[in-house]
């Protein structure tokens, strides 16, 4: 089956550590784009550049996957008067609208017959995160695009899964920043987790396709009884 993998923010911390990966473990076309190469907020230009997208246009592909990592975190904000409004507007434009871009312009008038998407979420969609107040909102956006992509999707192609992955603190050059204004993680993972988690379901290694529109951590133990007996489990409305 051939493939076609595209993974934002692969330049750094948990998107290089996929992309270095894949190239190694899939037979198949792996690009990484970080903001040298595509900058995520200009989504418009994204768009463009990917629905015109030779290999998909002729169903070269039979699946692609789609693996968006890329987000900025913003300043560090501990209070109301300390957010800044520009700034979140622009985070909304990278952390969601530029990486949707990415998702629109591949399905744009191309039905790929086997579709796996991994959108970042990361711990401001999963708890509250008031001091980086602007990255918090985009990660919540995240969640609620999955699960409406999840429908929109499942109209077009068969054989399609979305899923917004929450990964726990890792240790990459964000979670430094973090560290450096006093914020304590809640929970701390090993990089090799989510890679693990991204080829894992990307191939199919466990059932996929029955994880469309899920709300995901790397940890959850993936078993039907977990999540086909009660559909509110992996959602944004979770409960620990």
């Amino acid at each position: 089956m051939k493939q076609l993998t595209i993974i934002t923010g692969a330049s750094r911390g948990i998107g290089k550590a996929i992309y270095e990966d894949l190239i190694k473990e899939l037979d198949n076309d792996v690009y990484g784009y970080d903001s040298k190469k595509i900058d995520l907020q200009d989504y418009m230009k994204v768009y463009n550049c990917l629905r015109f997208y030779p290999g998909i246009i002729a169903n070269k592909y039979d699946q692609v996957n789609l693996i968006l990592c890329a987000a900025r975190l913003g300043d560090y904000s501990p209070d109301i008067d300390t957010v800044n409004l520009s700034q979140a507007s622009e985070l909304f434009e990278i952390n969601v609208l530029g990486n949707f871009a990415v998702i629109q312009g591949v399905c744009h008038q191309n039905t790929p017959k086997k579709l796996r998407i991994v959108w970042f979420a990361g711990g401001g969609a999963a708890f509250p995160y008031p001091e980086y107040f602007g990255y918090s909102l985009t990660k919540v956006a995240v969640v609620r695009a999955v699960e409406n992509l999840s429908i929109m999707l499942k109209k077009e192609i068969e054989d399609v899964s979305i899923i917004a992955l929450a990964t726990g603190a890792v240790n990459t050059d964000m979670l430094n920043e973090q560290k450096r204004f006093g914020i304590i993680p809640r929970t701390e993972t090993d990089i090799s987790e989510p890679v693990n988690f991204v080829r894992n379901f990307i191939t199919d290694l466990f059932d996929s396709k029955a994880l469309n529109g899920k709300f995901m951590h790397v940890r959850d133990i993936i078993a039907p009884s977990n999540y086909l007996i009660n559909e509110d489990l992996f959602t944004l409305r979770r409960i620990e």
